[in-house]
């Protein structure tokens, strides 16, 4: 099996709304991209199984070394850091963003608490942000002037996540939502960890949501209205979270009771439609 092979095998079983605005890149830009979201889906996954925590430190660890390998020239072992490795001799790709992704991944094995909502968009920074930093070249936009989209893209993505998975990640034993907000709103960790849907857990989660839809819409304003084309697979993104966001809304932010998800055929049209709408508008 090729490393392109072994990353689209990746993207098609994850279901990821990642997957669907590549499918309208081009052939080297869609690659690329596989080639990122493999290496995310990997790294993460080593966090979300709940091993052993030594086991998955040493898993971090070795990862540091395929990036290592793939950004200096280097034999990278496994098919998603070869891909990699492709990918950064076709585009300026720079490490840095890939290791935050591992520092990331480091703060879940420790199961950090965030006490406010600085922190836990610290942490959206480094799981999220810098997933779309490392994405800006493999689109062709400009790192610089397209970063502060981008960071606010990661936070708003993230943030949509936590709270699609508040339910999931308590039986995991992990609380994402600020511990100030919770206790401001008559919460407490114990209830997620616990399973209690309260009115109390839902205004902290709308809480937390506000924050999203802020996000969304300073990623939007900040996006210099040259680099929009370049940018197209960051806004059918958006728009795919975006959607999720106001289910969570018009579900009042009841994710206990059954997940959230959009099935394919819904992810397909938001992104047909949408980067249809782009291409208009640019006319």
């Amino acid at each position: 099996m090729t490393p392109q092979r072994y990353c689209l095998d990746k993207a098609r079983a994850s279901g990821s709304s990642f997957y669907y605005p590549m499918l309208l890149m081009p052939a080297a830009q869609r690659d690329a991209m596989l080639a990122l979201y493999a290496y995310c889906r990997e790294v993460d996954d080593i966090v979300d199984r709940r091993g052993d925590p030594a086991a998955a430190n040493l898993k971090l660890l070795f990862w540091r070394g395929e990036l290592k390998e793939a950004f200096e020239g280097g034999a990278p072992r496994h098919p998603a850091a070869r891909a990699l490795q492709e990918a950064a001799q076709q585009f300026p790709l720079r490490i840095e963003p890939f290791v935050k992704l591992l520092d990331g991944m480091r703060m879940d094995l420790e199961e950090a608490r965030y006490p406010d909502m600085a922190a836990l968009e610290e942490y959206c920074d480094l799981v999220a942000s810098a997933v779309g930093e490392a994405a800006l070249p493999i689109f062709g936009a400009d790192p610089v002037r397209c970063a502060a989209s981008a960071q606010h893209w990661g936070r708003a993505f993230q943030l949509t996540n936590i709270l699609r998975d508040v339910g999931e990640d308590a039986a995991m034993g992990r609380v994402y939502l600020p511990l100030g907000i919770l206790l401001e709103c008559g919460a407490s960790p114990e209830d997620l960890l616990e399973g209690r849907f309260t009115p109390q857990v839902a205004t902290a989660m709308a809480r937390v949501a506000d924050v999203a839809q802020a996000h969304y819409e300073q990623a939007e304003a900040m996006m210099p209205p040259d680099q929009r084309v370049a940018l197209r697979p960051a806004i059918v993104m958006s728009r795919i979270y975006h959607a999720y966001l106001r289910e969570l809304r018009a579900r009042e932010y009841d994710v206990f009771s059954r997940r959230l998800e959009f099935s394919p055929w819904k992810k397909l049209w938001i992104t047909f439609r949408t980067w249809r709408q782009e291409k208009r508008a640019q006319k």
